[in-house]
């Protein structure tokens, strides 16, 4: 579909090169497109330990400008994924500079 998203941490990296196993998808969505995602995947409010999806409203256009493809799907821009992956997984973030060299 035309609605734009694009996968960041775990999810963006793996897109590059295999990584270690993990259970939670990360994606960027425009506010507007919020209620279509949830209907659409049917899903369900979630505690962050136990949630499988973690979708990321973001209103501005860049984000979703600068994105890339890989495999048929979109991924932040590999300044935008070091960034997220550096924020939240330390160790993710070691193998990140490693393989988006």
């Amino acid at each position: 579909s035309d609605i734009e998203y694009a996968f960041t941490m775990h999810a963006g990296l793996s897109l590059f090169k295999p990584i270690k196993p993990f259970s939670t998808l990360h994606a960027y969505i425009k506010p507007k497109d919020r209620s279509f995602y949830e209907k659409v995947l049917m899903l369900t409010p979630s505690e962050e330990d136990n949630a499988q999806l973690a979708l990321i409203t973001w209103p501005q256009n860049a984000l979703f400008e600068e994105k890339q493809e890989l495999h048929g799907l979109n991924v932040v821009s590999n300044k935008r994924l070091l960034s997220d992956i550096a924020e939240n997984d330390e160790e993710l973030h070691k193998d990140a500079l490693e393989i988006l060299k």
